[in-house]
């Protein structure tokens, strides 16, 4: 099961933080307006606001996500994009909890990694891991390989500061489909 997680789980983001709201009035300016709304997460992706998150008090506040392919396929590279704004710095120290499961006749996968271990900075200059106040773009990506079973998962991945805050908290439904045929 963890050769499965390890193809699908938030194992590779990429952090590119665009701008760093400075004053109060830009900080609203950049939450999204979706954030007291809820339902689904703009972007046309299988993720969702966990259900045990308020997550109107995450420290990312999400704007949309997307998940490419949709769903994804076996020997293909899959990602899913996070776009949102950190309301604050994030310390080093934070992890992210990911509960898999692909069936109900077998345990949940459930692992924790070091946030910043899951984190690798492209684009700015002054970008790093963790990241910054500011409008933030997180990007998974990994290749879904023949080992990974054609299933259907669910996945949640909770992102908390070292003093348990949580950052962000996403859980989705989705199948993993065997790629490469008409």
């Amino acid at each position: 099961m963890a050769l499965v997680w390890h193809a699908i789980a938030f194992l590779c983001f990429h952090v590119n933080v665009f701008s760093d709201a400075t004053s109060s009035t830009e900080q609203t300016a950049l939450q999204s307006p979706w954030s007291s709304r809820p339902g689904p997460i703009p972007g046309n992706s299988p993720f969702h606001h966990c259900k045990d998150s308020d997550y109107i008090d995450d420290l990312y506040d999400l704007m949309w996500v997307t998940l490419i392919p949709d769903p994804p396929e076996m020997d293909n590279r899959v990602q899913v994009m996070l776009n949102g704004t950190m309301k604050q710095n994030i310390a080093a120290g934070a992890t992210i909890n990911v509960i898999a499961n692909l069936t109900d006749y077998l345990p949940p996968d459930n692992d924790t990694w070091k946030f910043c271990t899951l984190f690798t900075v492209e684009g700015e200059a002054e970008t790093k891991c963790p990241p910054d106040k500011g409008e933030t773009l997180l990007t998974f990506a990994t290749e879904v390989t023949w080992l990974t079973p054609e299933a259907n998962y669910t996945v949640k991945a909770d992102a908390r500061t070292k003093d348990g805050e949580r950052i962000v908290c996403l859980e989705g439904d989705f199948e993993i489909v065997h790629g490469g045929f008409p």
